[in-house]
C-alpha cells in the first residue's frame, strides 16, 4: 500500500460511496461548477494566488488550476 492515502480510504468508505456523499452535501463546492465570471473575478482580486484563490473559494487546489487552464485565465 502507498504511503498516501486518498479521502476515501482515510475515511474508510470506498471512492463510489465519497462521491455520492459529496455530491449530496450542499456546503462542498466544487471547482467544475463555478461560473466563469466567479472564477476570473478571484483570479485578478487574488493577483493569480492560486492558495489565496483555493481559501477564499473552498475548493481544491488541483481541481481548481484544472479550472483556471480551461478558461485559459492563465
Amino acid at each position: 500500500m502507498s504511503w498516501r492515502l486518498c479521502p476515501a480510504e482515510l475515511l474508510g468508505v470506498s471512492r463510489t460511496s465519497l462521491h455520492v456523499l459529496v455530491e449530496g452535501c450542499p456546503r462542498v463546492r466544487r471547482a467544475s461548477h463555478l461560473p466563469h465570471d466567479e472564477i476570473a473575478r478571484c483570479y485578478r482580486e487574488r493577483e493569480g494566488h492560486i492558495d489565496e484563490m483555493v481559501e477564499r473559494r473552498e475548493v481544491s487546489k488541483r481541481a481548481l488550476l484544472r479550472r483556471i487552464r480551461e478558461l485559459r485565465l492563465e
